[in-house]
């Protein structure tokens, strides 16, 4: 899906390469905090897990929001910036609501 219309460009292998790595690097990411949140979900006492997911989506949403002030301003035309805040939100109200009904163990 993203390296065919890459590889009919002008761009050097290597660029090609290092952001269909890239693509993959946060294809996996996205599936481990998934992981990590339905464990912490379903095994009570592990909201360390949710926690480290929260602060992973955390850092890709200000991976996002730094890249459209300081990169590029065309990054605010895709959903990166927007989804990744929101999804951080709502991970760190759901952080918030296990700690406030004390649904865990401990860290």
């Amino acid at each position: 899906m993203v390296l065919p219309p890459l590889t009919d460009t002008s761009l050097a292998d290597e660029v090609v390469w290092l952001h269909h790595f890239s693509w993959l690097v946060g294809s996996v990411a996205t599936l481990a905090m998934i992981a990590m949140i339905l464990y912490a979900s379903v095994k009570p006492g592990n909201l360390a897990m949710a926690l480290i997911a929260s602060f992973m989506r955390l850092g890709f949403a200000g991976l996002g929001i730094g890249l459209g002030v300081f990169g590029s301003s065309a990054l605010w035309g895709t959903p990166a910036p927007y989804v990744w805040t929101v999804v951080s939100v709502l991970g760190l109200l759901g952080v918030g609501s296990a700690v406030k009904t004390q649904k865990y163990e401990s860290l």
